[in-house]
This record gives structure tokens, sequence and C-alpha cells, in this order.
């Protein structure tokens, strides 16, 4: 059977020398200079509220996505308020992290082949200001999630990576006031010899009902490349220390199907607990319906032989639960990045999954600004304040050209039906995270852009930021 291809691991730090801890680059080389801010969504995407500076889920207040009603008809590069950093940026966080209600922002970086030294980098929101807040030294990391994994009242992340022998994912446990602890000792040490290697965004979701969420984490290869490995699933104590699942909660995948790259958990069926769809590479995706904890894999049978998910392989990068077209149930969008299966590097295209309301889904292909790119970043959120979800996507660089369109803005019409917005500045670079947060109290979305690889023109890694223009 053939295995996917894997062009995302175009830098082996994970068999080559000075990389540190055995730690696979999911970017191509980078360059010297650069900067540094984004962000991304705990308590604000996918879910119609855009954070701004009146609270985690403030919503915005503006008008339709032409500009016609009020809305923004362009985006100007700001990226001087940002601070700078050399290094290669792979995810943004947006989350309150020193409980003052404002949507805060970190940055997950990677070490890259450069030698640009990776960790997070934190900046608490002070008015329309960013202010660097110190963290403690982390080692490079590749993507995390936000939440409260010891129930003391704010909010921890979640960091995964990579890694052949070191731990693939590690804690940032919050004090309240948005001063972390790095933390690997409160969970059991995943890495890519023994339990397979993970390219994929953390997922939390409480699954025993005590408020402490348990952490999926989504495993995809075999060390040699030559194998799937079966996802894991933490569990939580409730006080912020996780086991493996003792109780057999994930159901067994077959062999060779089960190449998981991302994970998104939301109520597909209505019945009030989290299912689970596994973005899958080149393949057919999964989805596993929760039943008291514990769940079944329905792709191809619900339990009254109609299948769940449609026949169709997609190339899966990030993938998110929204409503997209307002109907009260939870739609999926799937970002996609480039195939290598030929040997030439083949655009895929951008898709989003419609809910019949009973957990059954029917597959479209989502429009673009200019055909299928390499894409890499994903933020739904209501942008301009209409009432529609917006969908926001970056595009890597690197493998595929994408001429200038590093950031793609799908808005809403409402019904389901996106339009792309043509008011964008061009420019290069590789943009792996498209978080917005409403900084200036304007009501419409600022959107950051996490750059993982240089701009080819300048070798800058720096990351930007576009704010919305009437």
């Amino acid at each position: 059977m053939r295995r996917p291809s894997v062009f995302l691991l175009t830098s082996f730090c994970l068999l080559a020398s000075g990389c540190g801890d055995g730690v696979v680059s999911i970017a191509h080389d980078a360059g010297s200079d650069g900067g540094g801010a984004g962000d991304a969504g705990v308590d604000g995407g996918a879910d119609g509220g855009l954070p701004d500076g009146g609270g985690v889920d403030g919503g915005s207040d503006g008008g339709s996505p032409d500009g016609g009603g009020g809305g923004p008809t362009r985006y100007v590069d700001a990226s001087e308020r940002l601070p700078s950093t050399a290094s290669s940026t792979t995810d943004a966080l947006l989350f309150d992290a020193d409980g003052d209600r404002v949507a805060d922002l970190l940055f997950v970086s990677q070490t890259d082949a450069a030698g640009n030294e990776g960790g997070v980098e934190l900046l608490l929101r002070r008015g329309a200001d960013l202010v660097p807040s110190p963290m403690p030294t982390t080692g490079s990391w590749t993507f995390g999630a936000a939440g409260d994994l010891d129930r003391d009242g704010d909010l921890d992340v979640v960091l995964t990576r990579p890694a052949r022998t070191s731990a693939q994912v590690a804690l940032l446990l919050n004090d309240g006031a948005g001063a972390f602890t790095f933390d690997d000792t409160s969970l059991p040490l995943i890495n890519g010899e023994v339990n397979g290697l993970s390219f994929a965004r953390p997922v939390l979701l409480d699954l025993t009902g005590d408020g402490a969420p348990e952490l999926f984490l989504p495993l995809s290869f075999s060390l040699d490349f030559t194998d799937d490995m079966p996802s894991v699933l933490l569990v939580n104590d409730g006080f912020g220390t996780f086991v493996v699942d003792p109780a057999g909660r994930l159901p067994a995948i077959p062999d060779l199907e089960d190449w998981t790259i991302c994970a998104a958990a939301g109520d597909v069926d209505g019945d009030g607990d989290l299912d689970l769809f596994l973005g899958e590479a080149e393949r057919q995706q999964r989805l596993l319906i929760n039943a008291g904890g514990t769940f079944s894999d329905q792709t191809l049978d619900d339990g009254s032989g109609a299948p769940r998910l449609p026949p169709d392989t997609v190339r899966s990068y990030h993938c998110e639960f929204a409503d997209l077209d307002g109907d009260g149930d939870q739609d999926l969008v799937i970002i996609t990045d480039a195939s290598t299966s030929s040997g030439t590097a083949v655009a895929t295209e951008n898709v989003a999954l419609w809910n019949d309301g009973a957990g059954h889904f029917a597959l479209e292909v989502l429009p673009s600004t200019a055909g299928p790119r390499d894409s890499r970043g994903l933020f739904v959120t209501d942008l301009d304040g209409d009432g529609h979800l917006d969908i926001l996507v970056g595009n890597a660089s690197d493998t595929l050209d994408h001429g200038g369109q590093a950031l793609e803005i799908l808005h809403g019409q409402g019904g389901g039906s996106f339009l792309p917005f043509a008011g964008l500045p061009a420019f290069g670079g590789g943009v792996y995270a498209v978080p917005a947060a409403d900084l200036d109290g304007d009501g419409w979305g600022d959107v950051f852009l996490a750059v993982g690889e240089p701009d080819p023109a300048t070798g800058s890694l720096r990351n930007r930021l576009l704010v919305s223009a009437p």
C-alpha cells in the first residue's frame, strides 16, 4: 500500500547533527533576521467571537466584507509594532495569560537549520501595545494549545514537537499572573523511537467530566517513516498529571491507514459530548464517535450502515470544527499541504465538510484567491463582525511559490458561501499560523502571521501584523 509523502520533513534535524534533542524541523532552512508575533485561537476562533481588548470572548461590530456596510476594505502592514526575533515560528496562540480578560499572544518556534534557537515568546496586551514577558527556556517546539490543565482557574499551555528520543509533549504551567513554569515531568515520555513521530497540534478535551481536560496527541509515522503509528490519549488525574489511557478509549485503526497529521474535537451528532476527527495524510479521513467517553470508528458505518465521511482522499494539514453555515451544527475546515507522491510538489485543495446535523458529512472544495497552495495556517472567526464566520489561511513558500499570497481570507457570505478577499498586501515567506484579534477596538480583526519560512528576497523571518482599515 502506498505510503503518504512527507515533504514537510525537509530539514531532517532528527537525523542530522547540531539540532539538539533529536528534534525534527518541519520548515525549510531559515534566514538570518526577523521579528516575531502572532496569535492563534483558544478563546476566539471558530465560535464567532473575535477576541479584543474588552475580553477574551469579546465579539466585534462591523459590516459587510466588501466594505459597503462598514467592514474593512484593506489590511495595512504594521509589522513594526512587533518585537524582533529571528526564529522559525510554527504556531501562535491567543489566550488570556495573565487573568485580565484580554487575549495575549504566545509564539512557538523551532530551532531551524540556520541555527536560530527555538522556544516560546509571550507578548502581553497592554492597550494596543504588545509587551514582551519573561518565559522559561524550553528549547525547540512546534505547536501548542491552551487550557486549564490543573483546574486552578488559569490557562496553561501544552507544547508538542516531533522528536526522536526526547519528549514530544510538555507543559507550561501558569501561576495565574502570566508567569509560566516549564514541566515535562507531569506526563509520560512520548518519543519517536517508542511511540512514533507527532507532526500535529495537541487536542484538549474533557472525557471524564471533572473539568480537567485530557490530551489527545496525534501520531503519524514510525521513526524510519515506513509505518503508521497509533495516536495516544493521555488522561488527566484532575490536577495536571497525565498517564497513557489505561481504559482503551480509542479504537484500533487498520494498519497503514492511521497517518494522523491533524485532529479536532467537536460534537458532530448533537449528543452533548465531543467526538474526534482525524485528518489523515493522503487517505480517507476518519471520524471517531464518543459514547460515554469511549470512541468508536464510524467513518464507514454509523451503526446503521451509513458512512459518516465521504470516501474522498484528502491530504490534511490543519483542521478545525466550526458552524460555517450557521445552521447550528459543527462543520469542518481542512487545509491541505502540498503532495510530493509523484516526485513533484503538487498543490492540494482546501475543503469544507458540511454536517447534515446528525454527524454525516459531504465534502466541498473551498474557493481560493489564485488556485490551491501549500497551506499551513488556519483560523476561523467572524473577522468583520457581520455575523458570518470567515476563514483565514496561511501558505508556505519553499515547496511551492505562493506568488506573494502568504495570507488568504475567505469572507463568509452566510449559508456556507465564501468569497476571497482581495485587499491584502503581497509578501514572501511561509506562514504557519494566521490568528486574528481586534487590537485597536474598531470592531474588525487584525491578523498576525507567524512566519516559519524566510522571505526568499530578504532572508527575513520577521513575523507580520496586518491591521484592518476602511
